[in-house]
């Protein structure tokens, strides 16, 4: 495509009313979140659009893969070279950096986090994890909330520091459920919720999740800790 087709194509983009353009960032740049925001290089019109997408997809793998994309092609230069425990901090760094510069005056329809911190620092990784989750539902407001993490997460509290009132759809991976998580999504923490989701999380809680609006539930290779070892799945 040459200089005047490409011209042409942003031209008819353009055109378009922001409703529509930020519907079309919004499923062209799925899990790719550091490509959306270079969407801001286009024109001074699409400078802030970035920011008001109602979908946002934080997949730290999109972020691995740029850094390998970089990074030299040797045999051994990949594995030598790459530092898990920097990439984390910078992935970090990036998605605090996007939530702080995404507009807070429109709260989002969808929120997927997907996290990967370094292997081998045990606790700390769950930390790191957990606290990255926990800035993003303080800063976002959003009716669908994905959590995908290769690490425990511990979502301690879960409804009394953020506003989960607008969700309809949970959806959890490897997360850690305390004691007080059903009653934080049931009327009083998410009013709205019609489709709850928990796969490969450890379940601290005893009480029954009961919900007037919930319509699904889909429970898999869940650990209850309140039972023995070999015991646990739900």
């Amino acid at each position: 495509m040459g200089h005047s087709s490409t011209a042409v194509l942003d031209d008819r983009l353009s055109d378009l009313p922001d409703g529509l353009l930020l519907r079309i960032l919004s499923l062209a740049f799925l899990g790719a979140c550091r490509t959306l925001v270079k969407t801001s290089l286009v024109s001074r019109r699409w400078r802030h659009l970035w920011r008001e997408v109602p979908r946002l997809e934080i997949d730290q793998r999109e972020f691995l893969q740029e850094q390998e994309a970089a990074a030299p092609t040797t045999r051994h230069s990949k594995r030598d070279k790459r530092n898990p425990a920097k990439e984390w901090h910078m992935f970090e760094k990036f998605a605090e950096n996007l939530l702080s510069r995404h507009s807070t005056d429109l709260p989002l329809d969808t929120l997927r986090l997907v996290v990967d911190p370094p292997r081998g620092h045990g606790r700390r990784n769950q930390s790191d994890a957990s606290s990255l989750v926990r800035l993003c539902l303080e800063r976002c407001r959003p009716v669908d909330l994905v959590i995908i993490s290769n690490t425990l997460v511990d979502l301690r509290g879960l409804g009394r520091e953020v506003d989960l009132t607008r969700l309809t759809t949970l959806c959890l991976s490897n997360v850690v459920l305390r004691s007080g998580f059903a009653q934080h999504i049931g009327a009083s923490g998410c009013p709205r919720l019609e489709h709850l989701q928990l796969g490969d999380c450890h379940l601290a809680f005893t009480e029954l999740v009961f919900s007037r609006t919930l319509k699904s539930l889909s429970v898999f290779y869940n650990y209850n800790v309140h039972r023995r070892r070999g015991g646990g799945a739900a």
